[in-house]
């Protein structure tokens, strides 16, 4: 479903239970050397129409920025006042306070996804290290169709030949609930995680080239599927291979 056109560009998008899901497609466009970007306005409570990471303007306060550069710097940055990962484990990995000094709600800094894979190591009383944390804000390159030979099951984006197709999980956005499309509230105002009922969210498109003007956004209407989850079983081919193996053991 389109999204947003201009002149340049056009943006569609779609969702179910698992993803959300991108195609941006740009005139001329070189994934070698093309740079795309696709701010999201998430959540109405906070976001920043500037990002200085990129030097980026938008219509709207946004939330996320994803960048889309080539086959291995692909990744999605969050604003950091709805950093997940600082609001509840600051101390550990940090040793800072996330509530003692709060981050602005218009902060210009968007900051790498991050997810705490391991608590700190043991240590000598009195020492400390910090947590272990991935970032798992970085997207990866490949084929999602199991029946192509390079089929990977883990990927998160792909090119076309004027653009990009690409799949966000929900839970990257800061979705708590997309079921009922219930988002994770500001932190600092609930102190902790609460949630907030959203029904749309605000897109744009822009190229490495086209960044000089604000980028234009637009609205996607987001409804929730309550319990009615809609899904296909998909056999792996390891099914099958223990299934020959076990037929043989029985002849």
């Amino acid at each position: 479903d389109v999204v947003l056109e201009t002149e340049e560009g056009r943006l569609s998008m779609r969702y179910d239970e698992k993803y959300l899901y991108f195609l941006a497609e740009w005139k001329a466009f070189d994934p070698e050397t093309d740079i795309l970007y696709l701010p999201l306005d998430i959540t109405p409570k906070t976001g920043s129409t500037y990002c200085e990471n990129y030097d980026l303007t938008f219509e709207r306060a946004s939330d996320f920025v994803i960048c889309i550069q080539g086959t291995r710097d692909s990744r999605v940055l969050v604003q950091e006042r709805y950093e997940r990962l600082w609001a509840m484990h600051a101390y550990e990995t940090d040793r800072e306070d996330a509530y003692y000094e709060l981050r602005e709600k218009d902060a210009p800094l968007f900051r790498p996804i991050r997810l705490m894979v391991q608590r700190s190591e043991p240590w000598p009383l009195g020492q400390w290290s910090p947590a272990v944390t991935y970032e798992t804000g970085i997207l990866r390159y490949g084929t999602a169709d199991p029946e192509a030979a390079g089929y990977d099951s883990l990927t998160d984006y792909c090119f076309t030949e004027e653009g990009v197709e690409l799949r966000i999980p929900w839970q990257l956005l800061n979705f708590a609930d997309p079921s009922e499309m219930l988002i994770h509230d500001d932190y600092y105002q609930c102190y902790g995680v609460e949630y907030l009922q959203i029904q749309e969210m605000y897109v744009g498109l822009a190229s490495g080239e086209d960044t000089e003007e604000r980028i234009r956004m637009a609205p996607f209407a987001l409804e929730g599927w309550g319990g009615n989850e809609i899904y296909h079983e998909r056999l792996k081919e390891s099914y099958y291979i223990l299934q020959a193996a076990w037929t043989a053991l029985g002849e």
